[in-house]
């Protein structure tokens, strides 16, 4: 393996290990509205990557999408589209639901293959069929036995999965500028609310002491870091290795909720979670079958 090859997997292994433990830091924010922390999360983030554009000295890349109107309002509905997912997320770890955004994020990439089909003309191989199918057998027994349709999983599976059918779309935009354009649409929204909640005085942000106060904060971090994380990493492997890496974060995100938070995972949840995890596995091997080949990883010299 290349010393590239090397670092790709460090950054994919960071990325979707702190997307995983990403429950953990909104237990934290417990005292803190949902709404409060999804405008936080808008404002901080970019901040965050207003710094890193600085840095780079990419805001001419910035100013060319803002003039470009096509590329500037597929932006716009990704925004829309990760803010939704952003506070679906928060509204799972708050409500103790954080079993269900698991299975949610383990469908997410099923749901993408589907919109490649319906939407782009993308054709879908045997495997992939099969792969859909069986994880669809798995959501029908889970509704069956908990008497009830997994919304909050299904909603945050299709807004990332729509997410990513308006990236995809979006060309010659890369993940940080992506991601800076998204925040500065955001942003604004985020800085009114706050403002009138402010004078409303329901803030936590500045009532609870500093500690809570960095901690929010941090939420720029938390949001922006794995993103960019991800990026180097998906320049840097093929995309077989980041299909394997993907599921590091639902598999984190499903042992805390039940080892750590303690949530009900009963026989019924056990067996249509099986079901689901077998349809992923179908679907590994369909993509390293596909892709794995066109990747041929050079041996170093011993």
């Amino acid at each position: 393996m290349t010393n590239d090859q090397r670092q790709g997997v460090i950054y994919g292994l960071l990325a979707y290990g702190l997307w995983g433990v990403v429950p953990l830091y909104f237990k934290l924010l417990s005292q803190v509205s949902t709404g409060e922390i999804l405008m936080h999360r808008m404002l901080w983030c970019g901040l965050f990557l207003a710094i890193v554009v600085t840095i780079a000295r990419r805001w001419g890349d910035v100013l060319r999408v803002f003039r470009t109107p096509r590329l500037l309002g597929l932006l716009c509905v990704s925004a829309l589209l990760i803010g939704v997912n952003w506070l679906l997320y928060i509204v799972s770890v708050e409500t103790q639901q954080v079993v269900q955004a698991s299975m949610g994020y383990f469908l997410t990439p099923l749901l993408s293959v589907l919109l490649g089909l319906a939407v782009l003309g993308e054709t879908m191989r045997p495997l992939q069929w099969i792969a859909v199918g069986v994880a669809a057998l798995g959501c029908l027994i889970l509704v069956l036995v908990s008497g009830q349709v997994p919304y909050l999983g299904l909603a945050l599976a299709g807004s990332f999965a729509l997410y990513g059918l308006a990236r995809k779309t979006s060309k010659n935009v890369d993940g940080l500028l992506g991601l800076t354009i998204e925040t500065l649409v955001l942003s604004p929204i985020a800085i009114v609310c706050l403002f009138l909640w402010q004078r409303e005085g329901s803030l936590a942000f500045g009532n609870h002491g500093a500690r809570l106060d960095w901690i929010i904060a941090a939420s720029g971090l938390v949001t922006a870091f794995p993103l960019l994380a991800f990026g180097q990493a998906a320049q840097r492997l093929p995309l077989s290795s980041l299909g394997f890496l993907q599921f590091l974060s639902p598999t984190v995100q499903f042992a805390i909720a039940v080892l750590v938070f303690g949530e009900p995972f009963g026989p019924g949840r056990a067996i249509s979670f099986a079901i689901i995890w077998i349809g992923v596995a179908i679907f590994l091997i369909d993509l390293w079958r596909a892709h794995w080949p066109a990747y041929e990883i050079p041996m170093e010299p011993e």
